[in-house]
């Protein structure tokens, strides 16, 4: 008699590389007076602001 054994594979999830170190993030944010979603992500916040010199 011949018993099938099952095998699980866990697969690694592929990390995104980063592409500022946590340290410039760390500053940016200090930067930031609300830490609320509106002031780190809003137009006139922290992501806009990147967006509008990025894009300059």
């Amino acid at each position: 008699m011949t018993v099938a054994m099952s095998t699980t594979k866990k697969t690694k999830k592929l990390k995104a590389p980063k592409l500022f170190p946590d340290e410039l993030i760390d500053k940016l944010l200090a930067q930031v007076q609300n830490k609320d979603a509106e002031s780190i992500l809003g137009e006139s916040g922290l992501t806009g602001q990147l967006k509008t010199q990025l894009a300059g």
